[in-house]
């Protein structure tokens, strides 16, 4: 299988939402990333445009998560992206 992975740093946007499917836990959160540049002409940083990612675990480390990710805390998310589009 070739997934596609990506790294994500940003804060955490949203509190831990820790459910269970089937017997598993498994917890989900808002990550906000807003990229920033450097305008030699205006001598300032530059924030871009925040985007938005729902990060969701399993198991062990759905247990971890919700026992110590809080909202405003600063995160590096590494796994598999899945892209849902609605119509």
């Amino acid at each position: 299988m070739n997934d596609t992975t990506v790294t994500v740093q940003g804060w955490v946007g949203s509190d831990v939402s820790l459910r269970l499917a089937g017997e598993a836990p498994v917890a989900s959160f808002r990550v906000a990333t807003t990229p920033r540049r450097y305008s030699r002409k205006s001598q300032e940083w530059v924030d871009g445009a925040t985007q938005w990612y729902t990060v969701t675990v399993w198991r062990a480390l759905a247990e971890n998560v919700a026992r110590s990710v809080r909202r405003g805390d600063p995160v590096v998310v590494h796994g598999r992206l899945d892209v849902a589009s609605w119509t």
